[in-house]
């Protein structure tokens, strides 16, 4: 078992496909949004479009006992080449 580190990211496809072609492992957050379940339609009040667009926004940095730290620093530098290469004028 390892952990992984969430990240609220501005277009996450794109940004993992970017991570991809640079031989870095990241992933998709996996973790269903629970107000979109059957399960707890009952406490449901109404559609919940931020927490939507919240769960489909987040990737999962790697975090384990044997990453080292020049690919925490590779992963940090694709990231900021990725942004940088675009006009942000908000964030999530």
């Amino acid at each position: 078992r390892f952990n992984q580190i969430p990240v609220i990211c501005k277009e996450r496809n794109r940004l993992i496909e970017f991570l991809f072609k640079n031989d870095i492992d990241i992933a998709e957050q996996h973790i269903k949004n629970l107000n979109d379940l059957d399960l707890y339609e009952r406490y449901r009040k109404k559609v919940n479009y931020v927490t939507r667009e919240i769960s489909d926004s987040i990737i999962l940095l790697p975090c384990y006992p044997n990453y080292s730290r020049k690919k925490v620093i590779k992963i940090t530098k694709l990231m900021r080449i990725y942004y940088n290469s675009k006009k942000w004028k908000t964030s999530i």
